[in-house]
């Protein structure tokens, strides 16, 4: 954040009179604690959530030194003092040599104690202040509070490795217990269940902590509001007995839980409970609850909290749900099997006829009970692996074991569904892994886009055939479909020619489309991955990534990995305030885009490029050394600035040049934030040459 609000020289020596009036309605306004503080560390204007963090009136604040402020006011009730006390030493260091915003270390997190609130998670960031001229009038320190967005954070995690952790015959009831614990670090959670929704309209309860809570697994009720044409957020019942009470008033009745659920709960000692929805790709699947033994326990807040992580629960439950439907029919199918060849085996005693094998098993009946243990097999999988990759990699070679095919391949399309991507192999295809086919290239695209399976006898006749791997005979092409839509294609090899029969393209075609479900669900908690590690606007990784990944690389090269080199280019877009102000935001945002993708598409695969903020950009290059890190971040320069993009209107506006600074470890430091500082401290050079010219 830059302020250049027109303040002088002279007028900035004035500060302390009259023209804190207007920071001061200004700062109180904004949403998150600010502080202004002068070239010599005084406090000029602080606004009230910042007095509060403080501790202090803000007539007293201003005038002190605001250093000595923080480490007698606010360093007392933080965790780790002396990381906040070096944060502020770096921060005012870099104010002799850099005023652009976005410098290294310039954000700080640390674990604060409020007197009210309890323990708070807080985000102070510095900014330079300038004016007109861009020389330097102070800084403006921020505070925010970044609890939620840490606890949601921290849920998200817990909750992925409680469903890795959790024993897949067990889900969701080992699950529950470790969900319980981590929710009740931060929400109140005496008792938990997962209610699955039925199309009938009733509640089935898959499990529960404790065991008995609502009932215990496989109690069920009908629930009001989850209907057809129904639409429920959320529900939270303040008193259960006052609930109870008001069953018999007219409306919708006090709860979407069945009367039944309440009284139980009451009856153990429960008295205030919150529902949410657990939507899985747009329709309600089921139902979270949370119960407290206290009256009033649940607020909005705790629902704004616990939404997010209902809806990462959402793709578990499917799962479980499915896995559960899967076990079922496996079961049915092993005992009838079980009592066929028991019949078989009793007439063949009794006609003196020695059975080998030819009795009842048909071929459709031994496709049946192949497909139900591939499938069963499938629904464990899908329970604990969701992550994309993970899940992929197991798919593929469980095929292969339990079919006996020589390749298995999974092609996904990429992000703009130009190519179909070889994502996971197994068997003679492995050297294929990342391969692309273009869109309309061969018989995968031919499968994707029309949905049919195809069986392939001799792939060395087909002209479709497109760089299939050396030594296949014939291939089956399946099409992974749900809900109308196709994910992608699976494709199985044999060596020999007519490899595949009927029965092959029956059992795939019926494993491809749980393998599709599977594959949505995975997907699912990877866009929820990515959307926590991408900037929204341009598709490039976002800050936090880019440092983390600086941060590895230089460990990396200190153990003499990329050569031991790692240089590193901060960007700053020219002219972005003229953009904005003559063609508008959306003009500003698609030239920032076009930018990320130019960014994006110009560097190494290994090399990891990020929107660091507003209209700055990194680059990270491991193994590159400075001078030739530099030539390649101008050669991308100078292809984006002959191209335009469209306003709203239909208008051609130029994409604008961007200032850049590199830097390199170790030549120019040893931690991350040193050498992105010396780069940051090149990009002001470069930006200020560019402004005398």
């Amino acid at each position: 954040m830059k302020l250049s609000n027109g303040v002088s020289p002279s007028e900035r020596q004035v500060l302390g009179t009259g023209l804190h009036l207007d920071l001061d309605a200004v700062l109180n306004a904004a949403d998150s604690a600010m502080v202004f503080v002068d070239e010599d560390d005084i406090v000029r204007v602080a606004n009230e959530k910042a007095c509060r963090y403080l501790g202090m009136e803000s007539d007293k604040v201003r005038g002190l030194v605001f250093q000595e402020l923080i480490k007698d006011n606010l360093t007392p009730r933080v965790q780790r003092p002396k990381a906040l006390l070096d944060w502020l030493e770096l921060v005012r260091a870099m104010h002799s040599f850099s005023a652009v915003s976005s410098a290294a270390g310039n954000r700080c997190e640390m674990a604060y104690e409020d007197e009210e609130l309890g323990e708070r998670v807080l985000s102070l960031y510095a900014s330079f202040v300038l004016d007109r001229s861009g020389a330097k009038l102070g800084m403006l320190y921020v505070i925010d509070d970044i609890t939620g967005h840490r606890r949601a954070e921290k849920m998200l995690e817990l909750l992925s490795e409680a469903a890795k952790a959790a024993d897949a015959d067990s889900c969701p009831g080992e699950l529950l217990l470790k969900l319980r614990e981590a929710v009740r670090q931060y929400v109140p959670a005496d008792a938990m269940a997962i209610l699955e929704a039925r199309e009938d309209g009733k509640g089935v309860v898959l499990g529960s902590t404790p065991p008995a809570f609502l009932g215990g697994p496989g109690s069920a009720g009908p629930l009001a509001g989850y209907l057809p044409g129904d639409e429920v957020l959320f529900d939270i019942v303040t008193d259960v007995g006052k609930s109870l009470s008001e069953l018999g008033t007219e409306g919708r009745g006090a709860s979407v839980l069945p009367p039944a659920f309440l009284e139980s709960a009451f009856v153990e000692g429960f008295r205030s409970m919150v529902t949410l929805p657990l939507r899985f790709r747009g329709r309600v699947i089921g139902m979270w609850i949370l119960a407290s033994a206290r009256i009033g326990t649940y607020s909005l807040d705790d629902v704004s909290f616990l939404t997010p992580v209902s809806q990462y629960l959402a793709g578990i439950v499917n799962n479980a749900v499915f896995s559960n439907n899967v076990k079922g029919m496996y079961s049915a199918a092993v005992r009838k099997r079980e009592a066929e060849a028991g019949f078989s085996a009793r007439i063949s005693a009794l006609t003196g006829k020695i059975s080998k094998g030819e009795g009842n098993d048909s071929s459709d009946e031994a496709v049946d009970s192949k497909e139900l243990e591939v499938l069963f097999r499938i629904a464990q999988e899908m329970k604990k692996l969701l992550d994309l990759r993970e899940l992929l990699d197991h798919l593929v070679n469980l095929i292969a074991e339990k079919m006996g095919y020589s390749n298995c391949v999974i092609l996904l399309p990429d992000e703009d569904g130009k190519n179909l991507v070889v994502e996971a192999v197994v068997g003679m295809s492995r050297e294929q892994i990342g391969t692309k086919i273009p869109k309309g290239k061969g018989i995968s695209w031919s499968v994707m886009t029309n949905g049919r399976t195809e069986n392939i006898p001799d792939v060395s006749v087909d002209s479709r055939s497109y760089e299939c791997a050396r030594g296949v005979g014939s291939e089956l092409y399946v099409p992974l479909e749900v809900r109308g839509k196709t994910l992608g294609v699976v494709v199985v090899q044999k060596t020999e020619k007519n490899g595949f029969g009927p029965g092959d393209a029956r059992l795939m075609t019926a494993i491809a489309g749980h393998i599709a479900s599977a594959l949505e669900v995975a997907q699912l908690h990877e866009q929820v991955k990515k959307s926590a590690c991408v900037d929204a606007l341009t598709g490039l990784a976002n800050r936090r990534v880019f440092v983390s990944s600086l941060e590895t690389a230089i460990r990396r090269a200190a153990n003499r990995d990329y050569g031991g080199v790692v240089s590193v280019g901060i960007l700053d877009v020219n002219s972005m305030k003229a953009v904005n102000d003559c063609y508008g935001h959306l003009t500003g945002d698609a030239v920032l885009a076009h930018i990320g993708l130019r960014l994006g598409s110009g560097f190494r695969a290994c090399d990891v490029v990020a929107r660091y903020g507003g209209d700055e950009f990194v680059v990270l290059l491991p193994g590159v050394p400075k001078e030739l890190a530099s030539k390649r971040i101008g050669e991308v320069v100078s292809r984006w600035v002959k191209d335009s993009v469209k306003t709203p209107n239909g208008e051609q506006v130029a994409v604008p040049a961007a200032c850049y600074g590199v830097a390199s470890y170790p030549e120019d430091g040893h931690e991350a934030r040193v050498v992105l500082s010396v780069a940051d401290d090149r990009l002001l050079r470069a930006k200020k040459r560019l402004g005398s010219r």
